[in-house]
């Protein structure tokens, strides 16, 4: 084995101690399927989604929910420092989304940046929230027995 195959085999093992191979494959294949949509021609664009306040809204909810797929492929539950490298991963990723959309007749914008950040912040807000409720009602089953 040269060292090269070696290294990757060795980072492909550490990523599967940390991630859940099977929902980590889900939370890429909807990345690649966001960034494939959002690098989609303007004039290809139907016109129903050219609607001010939606495009936004898209961003978060797009982007929120890549966040939230992703903290899901963690094999234990992420704490905090693992959740804002997500949300520092989702912001780079948001930026070269935006950076990149000129290559294919699209606009790059900052607000459209700043609503994928909002997505991000509050999925992960959403993903401790949820986190938290199930502790509650692990905690008080546990107390009944």
């Amino acid at each position: 084995m040269d060292e090269r195959s070696g290294f990757c085999g060795r980072v492909i093992e550490r990523v599967g101690t940390i991630f859940e191979p099977r929902r980590l494959a889900v939370a890429a294949a909807v990345t690649l399927a966001m960034l494939v949509t959002t690098h989609i021609p303007q004039q290809m664009m139907p016109p129903s989604l050219d609607v001010a306040l939606l495009d936004k809204l898209e961003h978060v909810l797009a982007y929120g929910a890549v966040v939230f797929l992703w903290l899901l492929s963690f094999r234990r539950p992420p704490g905090l420092k693992a959740m804002a490298g997500v949300v520092l991963a989702a912001a780079a990723l948001g930026a070269v989304d935006e950076l990149t959309q000129p290559l294919v007749n699209r606009t790059a914008c900052p607000v459209d940046w700043a609503a994928d950040l909002v997505g991000a912040v509050m999925a992960c807000g959403l993903f401790g929230l949820v986190r938290h409720c199930r502790r509650e009602r692990l905690l008080r089953s546990a107390l009944e027995v």
